[in-house]
């Protein structure tokens, strides 16, 4: 069994990819898709799913910043992902060729019986290394750091080499799986108003990372409190903080550290108490109190009167 099989880098990428194009509600994503009969998989394949007149408008003015070397985006785009023990080779380009022909010829224009036109197809080769190879033997242009098109078979093949792509906001996707720790730790930090779904993608890459022999410089569990917490108290004053956001960090801190950061405005700590306790499951509030704390303030009345509902319950 090779490394590449145990560490599974193509699905990993698929679900961060997928997360991270929540936002683009035209494109549709499909992980691993299966293009034949006998199973081939496609790592990933990205359907716009209005017309090519809306996807001109939609590449003009997306609804946030598309990652590099996705300018060109078109109907029906097909990718292939190596991840950095993996190289982009002549043999991967003629894989990903075959599926966009086996595509192309099953995926007929509705109702008409005939081929999509070629302009509607886009095939992009994503890999984390610079494909010396491939760029030296085939006609190809650098777009922009990290982009290229790359000639040959009669197609013209987006090649986009993660560990050359530019840290920025709109890269982040790229960065994380870029195998530069720099541009890795710049990337997960992007997701922070995203870290309710992208938490667990991020845990499972810091373990890849560290599986290949890649040494982050802390587990995921101190990133996420060195680059995430400091967030917290501007969490707590903000009553409409994205839901689950808040609840990762507060695992990670006792009430008295959290109110501590609000003792010098009483008001402020007020609403924020409201908010954690509106947060939390009656189970959640009463959690680690004895059967006495439990029963502070009730009085014998009240305790007398619950237990006859339980009994007549």
């Amino acid at each position: 069994m090779t490394q590449e099989s145990i560490i599974k880098w193509h699905r990993l990428f698929g679900i961060a990819v997928e997360q991270d194009f929540i936002d683009y509600v035209s494109l549709r994503i499909d992980r691993e898709k299966d293009l034949s009969n006998k199973e081939q998989l496609l790592d990933l394949l990205v359907v716009y799913t209005d017309s090519m007149e809306e996807l001109a408008t939609f590449l003009k003015s997306p609804p946030k910043p598309l990652p590099d070397g996705l300018d060109n985006l078109s109907q029906h785009n097909l990718i292939t992902y190596k991840s950095l023990r993996e190289s982009l080779n002549e043999w991967t380009l003629q894989e990903l060729l075959g599926h966009y022909v086996n595509y192309r010829k099953n995926t007929p224009v509705a109702d008409s019986g005939t081929l999509f036109p070629e302009d509607h197809f886009q095939l992009y080769a994503i890999c984390t290394r610079f494909p010396q190879t491939l760029i030296t033997k085939y006609k190809s242009k650098e777009i922009q750091p990290g982009v290229y098109d790359l000639f040959g078979f009669g197609l013209t093949i987006r090649i986009i080499v993660l560990n050359s792509i530019p840290k920025a906001k709109h890269n982040a996707i790229w960065n994380i799986f870029s195998n530069v720790v720099e541009n890795i730790e710049y990337g997960a930090i992007q997701y922070r108003s995203k870290l309710e779904e992208m938490s667990s993608v991020l845990d499972r890459l810091f373990k890849f990372y560290q599986l290949e022999g890649i040494h982050m410089s802390y587990s995921f569990e101190q990133f996420e409190k060195e680059h995430f917490l400091d967030k917290v108290p501007e969490m707590l004053q903000d009553e409409e903080v994205q839901p689950g956001l808040l609840e990762t960090f507060l695992k990670y801190l006792s009430l008295d550290k959290i109110l501590s950061w609000f003792l010098d405005d009483d008001r402020r700590r007020q609403r924020s108490v409201r908010t954690i306790l509106a947060r939390l499951s009656p189970d959640e509030r009463l959690e680690g109190l004895s059967p006495d704390e439990r029963l502070e303030g009730l009085s014998p009345d009240e305790i007398k009167d619950y237990m006859k509902k339980l009994e007549n319950d």
